[in-house]
């Protein structure tokens, strides 16, 4: 396995670069609202494609738009399978039901915190809520289940220590969230069986345990301490990778999992690295969202719901890393650079000077205007 492959390198920087000159050029409210236009191209386009398929085409649709061959094909080539109408689980624009699932999630959180914090339009986005929320549903993602229960459970505790006006009390909260967290990771471990067969899926997370994270390791332990060489995602066309793992005929392209994904081409030191990288985004992104903006001796200036979407999104991010290397890929690390060096740039919104230049005091608060 190469040491770098060009294409993967290219592709990082390019997305670092991407990353922080939007955390440099953009304030937080225009961050949002560009994710947030992102996001409704993704729905819309989706949208659109699975129809078109199912009404006018009438027959799945193969990548690239290539002409379908005679015989059965494995579903899990098709870019969009034509299951808009029967039931089926959809792939939208993006040709992934998992990663579809998941921007419907980051897009019902962003649309739900321009509602919050009174944008224009907010019937509009609460019917873009409605429309990612029905994808996300038909897409039937365990991973993105599970990711937005988490996200619900963070979104919950942090609203509770906003109202929290004492340090003892927040104490009490983190204990007791604490507590119920720890007995809900353990019901999950010992009842997977049962809670993934009702969510249609083994309990080796769709062959992950038993055939992709045994011979990811088995490479790993090859090179344990700086590992095989940087490729992310993994190129198919690569002798390191091709026909090295297949699913249904198909090459993976990677580990469904980013910290076997890290281990595996960093080894233990891109391990500890990447998992530094990630802490501290949730670090910071945490008392971004709990904590009262405050940058004089004044202590009761309110809280805004903008603070809230980087640490949900970083909840999401992790949870999803369980089970797909996504969060270390192009959006995914693209989305880790820019709330990174945004919450530690500007750590309040409305406050600093790319921030003042484009908001306006209204209140006691320095907001964007509308």
């Amino acid at each position: 396995m190469a040491a770098a492959d060009d294409p993967d390198l290219g592709a990082l920087a390019a997305v670092t670069v991407n990353a922080l000159l939007i955390a440099h050029a953009l304030v937080w409210h225009e961050i949002v609202q560009a994710l947030g236009s992102a996001f409704k191209w993704i729905i819309g386009l989706s949208i659109a494609l699975e129809l078109t398929v199912s009404l006018v085409l009438h027959h799945p649709l193969l990548p690239n738009f290539a002409t379908l061959p005679d015989g059965d094909i494995d579903p899990h080539w098709y870019w969009v399978r034509d299951n808009f109408f029967d039931g089926g689980r959809i792939q939208g624009i993006v040709g992934n039901s998992n990663v579809l699932a998941i921007i419907c999630l980051f897009a019902i959180i962003t649309f739900g915190v321009r509602i919050a914090v009174r944008a224009r339009w907010r019937v509009t986005h609460a019917l873009w809520i409605v429309a990612a929320g029905y994808l996300m549903f038909r897409a039937s993602s365990a991973t993105a289940y599970l990711c937005g229960l988490a996200a619900a459970v963070v979104l919950l505790v942090a609203i509770l220590i906003r109202r929290t006006r004492t340090l003892g009390g927040r104490t009490r909260i983190y204990a007791t969230c604490g507590g119920i967290v720890a007995v809900a990771v353990a019901a999950l471990v010992v009842f997977r069986e049962p809670l993934f067969a009702a969510l249609g899926r083994g309990a080796d997370l769709t062959g992950r345990t038993d055939v992709i994270w045994s011979k990811v390791l088995e490479r790993a332990a090859q090179h344990p301490i700086f590992g095989n060489g940087f490729s992310s995602p993994w190129i198919p066309t690569d002798p390191a990778f091709d026909e090295w793992i297949t699913d249904h005929g198909i090459t993976v392209f990677h580990a469904h999992n980013m910290w076997l994904d890290v281990l595996m081409q960093l080894g233990v030191v891109g391990l500890v690295l990447m998992a530094a990288a990630y802490l501290s985004l949730l670090w910071r992104a945490w008392f971004f969202a709990v904590d009262r903006p405050r940058w004089d001796l004044r202590a009761d200036r309110p809280f805004s719901p903008l603070t809230l979407l980087p640490v949900l999104f970083t909840v999401v991010l992790l949870v999803q890393g369980l089970a797909e290397s996504t969060p270390i890929m192009l959006w995914g690390w693209m989305l880790l650079v820019m709330f990174s060096f945004k919450l530690k740039a500007v750590p309040l919104v409305g406050v600093g000077l790319s921030e003042r230049s484009r908001v306006t005091e209204r209140g006691h608060e320095a907001r964007r205007v509308p």
